[in-house]
């Protein structure tokens, strides 16, 4: 059966208008919830160093692009999880979409 409604989060996910990229200033937003980026690589259930690939893209010539939906997803929930608030608020606040 097909879904009828999506959350504000899918629908954003869902918007291939650029490039994601995690904020470069997710370390101090992190350590301000009393979060390490290990904890929260944990919590988000993603590779500590799918995160530190993002945030040091020039350092992994091997990647190209920014981050897929379900990265950008589970990075959001975790991150509203811990700040208690919205995926959507935490998705503005942790991605950046660039064109």
């Amino acid at each position: 059966m097909p879904r009828l409604a999506y959350s504000v989060l899918e629908r954003l996910l869902m918007t291939e208008n650029g490039v994601r990229r995690l904020n470069p200033n997710i370390a101090r937003m992190l350590a301000d919830l009393d979060l390490t980026i290990s904890a929260y690589a944990k919590r988000a259930s993603v590779a500590r160093s799918t995160i530190f690939a993002l945030l040091n893209p020039d350092q992994h010539p091997d990647r190209v692009g920014g981050m897929h939906s379900i990265t950008a997803s589970k990075l959001s929930r975790a991150y509203a999880e811990a700040a208690d608030i919205t995926p959507e608020q935490a998705y503005a606040l942790i991605i950046l979409e660039e064109e």
